[in-house]
């Protein structure tokens, strides 16, 4: 299904890796920017941006959530980098135009159709907030490529 375009509002790029699973050198996510910069590799080898540190969310109830954020390059939208992610839920906070955060996401390493897809939940935005607290749930360990995106219209 193609969504048209002036339905979504920003995009972002996040990328997680393995070995995930509860293990203390589990990866980073990260935001990937529209600098034609190399790409990052974390310490499992996955290919990843780094989060910044020295900007946060406009909302100050959203920025102190979190020291380090994943942030799309228009700076819209925002996700909270509370790393280390691991296999199953793990709490992200956005900070986001329009209603709703959808998220897309492939496995880049192993069995990609036996991982399944990286899925959100959680409340499809607060009304009248610029914020969403939500569940990203990764089905298996591995390097993931995730795509976020604001949306005016919920699914």
């Amino acid at each position: 299904m193609q969504i048209p375009r002036s339905l979504i509002l920003v995009s972002l790029v996040l990328a997680t890796c393995g070995p995930l699973g509860g293990s203390p050198a589990a990866s980073q996510v990260a935001a990937q920017t529209a600098r034609p910069t190399p790409t990052p590799v974390d310490s499992a080898g996955c290919p990843a941006t780094t989060p910044v540190s020295d900007e946060h969310p406009k909302n100050q109830n959203t920025a102190s959530f979190s020291r380090i954020w994943y942030v799309s390059p228009d700076r819209l939208l925002w996700a909270s980098a509370t790393t280390p992610f691991y296999v199953g839920w793990n709490k992200v906070l956005w900070e986001r135009p329009g209603q709703v955060v959808i998220l897309t996401g492939r496995l880049l390493d192993g069995d990609a159709s036996a991982a399944g897809v990286a899925t959100i939940t959680g409340p499809e935005g607060y009304e009248h907030y610029d914020y969403q607290a939500s569940g990203v749930t990764f089905p298996a360990a591995g390097c993931w490529k995730i795509e976020a995106r604001a949306s005016s219209l919920r699914s």
